[in-house]
């Protein structure tokens, strides 16, 4: 021991609290700081039975240091036991564009209120991450969003002294920086004790409006020896060794013992994560992602479920990403377009304002070139259509005049193993179960103000409108897809990966199974029902997983689209576990 604890917490990510002594570089609080903390403690003691003879060492430091491990392991398995007795329910907040949790950081100290924060319910990430008040300090984060401070605010609160390990994460709308500590993390009835695995955010170049408090995610596990990937496309340490290993980063799901869950969002109000779900009756479709929550595309169609596929049918193989952070579904540009054509096909209202000008388009058209020209006007039909939405949306059926769209989706058989991967061989990919998801227009389709509309069309690329869309007046609303043009493609291979946002999680609730070989979701189309509040007969204060009265909050306003505000969010994904 060669420094005395400091009396002043040093300035730095957290304003950590003082620390009586630092295990080595803080990097090893990795995976294994629990199975490695009694042997710490035994050595720490024996080295002060020495360094008590010419240090100025407190005789009961040893106790104090058993004792602290002792809380250690003991909130470590309360939290466990808990996690598997309790089924809870968190509010999703409804932010047109994402969805929110609420969480809260750290133990309070000296009856300061508790940390918050309104994080994104992310399944395409696997990390908790909230802002550190030092972002904002030096002008890096918005001060007006909620960031965390560790000093004299929380009393489980830990970051290493020295060098702090830093990390880079790549996202779709930028990147953030993000440094690694310890404290406990509270979602309702759940606790976790996020040991070396709450990322502090001290950067961020994220290009997003509103508020960004953090993100909860909730993406697959990863090993012990599997590199910390998941959304963080470009995570790269930063640290002098480089021969050392890279610290596993558990997310909350791990630490609090999570192992099924649930997650479902509503169009006019708020959606619910629901955690320690029971095990749904559904199909389960095993991920065929190393890396994320991933699917078999087996195809499309528009109307109902036996109409012919549009593509990724027979002879050519597709993948599908279902994602909770990102605001729209995206895929390769002549797919969306012939996706498009298909929804104008099934629509009386687009068939009759696309027929007189394919009819005029036609006398000076080559017969080689009329497909082509019948498409386009289609496309541009359905858009347009959609624009001036206020001219007919409150009419008879309202959006449901639209088509629902299905996805053909397939998962590798659970309980059969190893990890199976998109580019197994055919032969294996035969024999998985192949399930029908409905997707309905009020999800697919969004309503917003027209001088936000080109924050969703710029998206659409080549699929946009050729012509420019006059503006509508201030009064109206216009009605866009919830589409995007993507060219995302599984390593090593020719399969083309759709990412499936949001639109997903508004028809359905998507069940997920930690627990299974390989983790499996369980997609069922029914109603999102709301969290209520009620006592727990377990537990003082948990909120349960009980459903709403029975009325679904959006039945008044099926007519109307949802509303969203502000650019679509997009996710950053490596493909290199297809």
């Amino acid at each position: 021991l060669k420094h005395r604890p400091s009396r002043r917490a040093p300035e730095t990510v957290g304003n950590s609290l003082p620390t009586f002594f630092s295990y080595s570089k803080s990097r090893r609080m990795g995976a294994s700081i629990r199975a490695a903390n009694a042997a710490r403690v035994i050595l720490s003691c024996a080295v002060l039975a020495v360094a008590r003879f010419e240090y100025e060492v407190s005789p009961d430091f040893c106790e104090s240091l058993q004792l602290l491990q002792f809380r250690a392991e003991s909130f470590s398995a309360s939290s466990n036991e808990a996690a598997e007795a309790l089924q809870t329910c968190s509010p999703l907040n409804n932010h047109g564009a994402y969805f929110s949790v609420k969480v809260e950081v750290g133990t309070p100290m000296d009856d300061q209120p508790p940390q918050t924060f309104d994080v994104v319910a992310d399944t395409g990430s696997d990390a908790l991450i909230v802002p550190s008040c030092l972002c904002a300090k030096e002008g890096k984060c918005d001060g007006e969003d909620a960031c965390f401070q560790g000093t004299g605010r929380s009393s489980t609160f830990f970051l290493a002294t020295g060098e702090v390990p830093v990390l880079s994460m790549e996202f779709g709308s930028g990147a953030i920086e993000a440094a690694v500590a310890t404290d406990t993390v509270h979602i309702d009835g759940l606790h976790a004790n996020m040991s070396g695995s709450l990322l502090l955010m001290v950067d961020r170049q994220l290009d997003i409006t509103g508020k960004f408090e953090g993100i909860l995610g909730l993406g697959q596990i990863q090993s012990e020896h599997a590199k910390p990937m998941g959304k963080q496309l470009a995570r790269r340490w930063r640290r002098e060794e480089e021969e050392e290993g890279e610290p596993n980063i558990k997310g909350f799901l791990r630490e609090a013992g999570v192992n099924r869950f649930s997650i479902c969002f509503n169009s006019h109000t708020n959606g619910a994560l629901r955690f320690n779900t029971p095990a749904p009756s559904g199909p389960q479709l095993g991920s065929v992602g190393s890396y994320h929550w991933g699917l078999e595309l087996k195809g499309m169609a528009v109307g109902g479920a036996e109409e012919p596929l549009l593509f990724c049918g027979e002879g050519e193989e597709c993948g599908a990403i279902p994602d909770s952070g990102t605001t729209v579904i995206l895929g390769p540009e002549q797919k969306i377009m012939t996706l498009f054509q298909a929804l104008c096909d099934q629509w009386p209202r687009c068939v009759e304002k696309a027929k007189e000008a394919i009819s005029l388009a036609s006398k000076d058209v080559e017969d080689d070139e009329r497909a082509e020209t019948e498409m386009n006007i289609k496309v541009e039909s359905f858009q347009r259509l959609l624009y001036y939405c206020d001219d007919w949306v409150h009419e008879g059926k309202g959006i449901a005049e639209l088509p629902p769209l299905h996805m053909k989706l397939a998962g590798a058989k659970t309980g059969a193993g190893p990890l199976l991967q998109l580019n197994v061989e055919p032969a294996r990919q035969k024999n998985r179960e192949v399930v029908d998801v409905k997707i309905d227009a009020r999800s697919y389709i969004i309503t917003t103000e027209p001088d936000q509309a080109f924050l969703t069309t710029a998206l659409l690329g080549g699929v946009a409108p050729t012509h420019h869309l006059p503006s509508a007046t201030s009064s109206q609303r216009v009605c866009l897809p919830a589409f995007g043009v993507s060219d995302y493609y599984a390593s090593s291979s020719s399969k083309q990966v759709w990412i499936v946002g949001t639109p997903l999680f508004f028809s359905n609730v998507v069940n997920y199974d930690l627990g299974s070989t390989p983790p499996s979701m369980s997609i069922s189309n029914e109603r999102c029902d709301v969290c209520t509040k009620k006592a727990s007969l377990l537990s003082d204060g948990v909120v349960l997983d009980t459903p709403a009265d029975g009325t679904s909050p959006a039945n008044d306003e099926n007519v109307l689209p949802r509303f969203m505000r502000g650019a679509p969010r997009i996710g950053h994904f490596d493909l290199s576990g297809f």
